[in-house]
């Protein structure tokens, strides 16, 4: 498979799974009411914080099978390592399981905040949340080796036929049998443990044949371990980075407010999802060509990937934040939840923006094998941003706890990629900081800012309201891809085709 196929793929499926979150959200909160959709959004901080099991022999199987996976010559390593991380997973997500049951009635009584639901219909709830999760992570470490096989058009369109199926089957459950959050988890881990299956199944026919069955070996822990803890440390600190005022919210706030607050961090979560599509695909390709040592190919890509992601991030972002009050409104069908999160969804957007600049650089020092760069930014900023959070949501509510969002992913960006590019590719600060991403952002606002301040004062309805977004965006994204080389000789290739064609 081709980069290019690789990206589109990761688009359609991606996209889907992306889109449906935002299509269903809606109609979720409609039907179990704001707190028990409260306890939906706290099963997601949940996962996030588990899955720091995750990401550590996740991230090393996809780099080990992006280097051997596809090699005949190394079937059996790449069998062996593969049951060797699939033996690990099966330990975690059942010790997983039980720290989550023992600990359910803990976070009910002592860590959520809810008026009208029950401590023993919390306890249910969160027992269930544990068992989902079980399920859940063995199925993401399945999708990690396809991507790391570079199968990413069937794993894609594995994720989206589930996730279609999931939300379907929530559906239905919901309006026909039991509209409670019981039965939503139920579906959830049903959905899951048939999506595992077959993701399973999927992996593992892909891998190199081998007369030798498949054997769990010491020998594999010890040469993946440095990369796989590194990863494991990398995964914590990220994890309490872009969770920790999730947490914060969820402790010190109500569920009602919480439920708010992550509706406002599903928005903000837009320019996040447009470029792992891009990040997930160049990924592999970029640990390929640094096993190569092809310094000059691996830079084209790299600023090539980021080129894109600014035309992608810039523009949506910037409308996102200068609108997110009509927007969440028209989304959530709620003024009142809109007038609450507006602010905190502009804030969180502005800082996902910055974040969401940083994913290519971040999986090019993962490519290198250099964890400790995250590893070591990440600790500094966990340090900082914890009570700053504290503090913040303690006397600001929503505002300041988003806030604290931005000032991390703001902090961080400059010093993170000085370092990153003095160690792997000395000459790529230029473009990275100035064609990548300061032209977008600096066209994204004037363009932007010139539609807002049209729009403002005007009594437009929802309909008005969503076309001026809508051509804000169109001008913005036209604006800055006509400035980006990558963008322009793209467009003008295609218009000398249609010229060509037309004479």
């Amino acid at each position: 498979m081709t980069l290019k196929v690789n990206i589109i793929a990761n688009y359609v499926g991606k996209g889907w799974s992306s889109a449906s979150i935002f299509l269903f959200v809606p109609i979720y909160v409609h039907l179990l009411g704001t707190e028990c959709y409260g306890l939906v959004a706290f099963y997601s901080i949940l996962f996030s914080v588990v899955s720091i099991a995750n990401v550590g022999l996740s991230s090393t199987l996809t780099r080990e099978l992006a280097k051997t996976g596809s090699d005949t010559t190394s079937g059996k390593e790449s069998r062996n390592l593969l049951r060797t991380i699939e033996f690990l997973f099966s330990a975690v997500a059942f010790s997983i399981s039980i720290v989550v049951f023992f600990a359910s009635s803990y976070l009910a009584t002592n860590w959520l905040n809810s008026s009208t639901i029950l401590p023993p219909q919390l306890i249910r709830s969160i027992q269930l949340m544990g068992l989902v999760m079980a399920i859940r992570l063995p199925a993401d470490m399945y999708y990690a080796g396809l991507n790391g096989l570079q199968c990413q058009v069937t794993s894609n369109s594995l994720q989206a036929i589930f996730t279609t199926f999931r939300h379907l089957l929530s559906l239905a459950v919901l309006f026909g049998v039991s509209p409670t959050v019981d039965a939503f988890f139920l579906c959830q881990a049903l959905s899951n443990l048939l999506e595992l299956a077959i993701v399973r199944h999927s992996l593992w026919s892909r891998l190199p044949k081998e007369l030798e069955k498949p054997r769990f070996s010491l020998t594999i822990i010890q040469k993946i371990y440095p990369y796989a803890l590194g990863m494991a440390g990398i995964s914590v600190i990220s994890i309490l980075l872009s969770q920790i005022d999730k947490i914060v919210v969820s402790k010190l706030l109500s569920i009602d407010a919480f439920a708010a607050y992550s509706l406002a961090s599903l928005l903000a979560r837009v320019p996040l999802i447009l470029v792992q599509p891009i990040a997930d695909a160049v990924h592999p390709r970029l640990t390929q060509l640094v096993e190569e040592k092809s310094t000059n190919q691996l830079q084209i890509i790299y600023i090539k990937a980021c080129s894109f992601l600014g035309l992608l991030v810039y523009p949506t972002g910037i409308v996102i934040a200068l609108y997110s009050e009509a927007i969440l409104s028209f989304w959530s069908r709620s003024r009142e939840l809109a007038g609450n999160a507006g602010n905190a969804a502009a804030i969180l957007t502005i800082g996902s923006i910055f974040i969401a600049s940083l994913i290519i650089p971040y999986y090019l020092a993962l490519a290198h094998g250099w964890t400790s760069l995250n590893l070591t930014m990440g600790c500094y900023s966990v340090m900082v941003i914890l009570p700053l959070t504290i503090y913040l949501t303690r006397f600001y509510g929503l505002t300041g706890a988003s806030v604290g969002w931005l000032v991390l992913n703001a902090g961080i960006l400059v010093p993170y990629v000085l370092f990153l590019h003095r160690k792997t590719l000395p000459g790529a600060n230029f473009d990275w900081f100035v064609r990548c991403n300061f032209v977008p952002l600096v066209i994204s606002v004037i363009v932007v800012s010139a539609f807002r301040s049209l729009s403002d004062g005007q009594d437009l309805h929802i309909v008005q309201s969503i076309s001026w977004i809508v051509s804000a965006w169109i001008a913005a994204t036209s604006s800055v891809a006509v400035c980006i080389r990558e963008t322009r000789e793209l467009l003008l290739t295609a218009a000398r085709l249609i010229l060509d064609k037309s004479i």
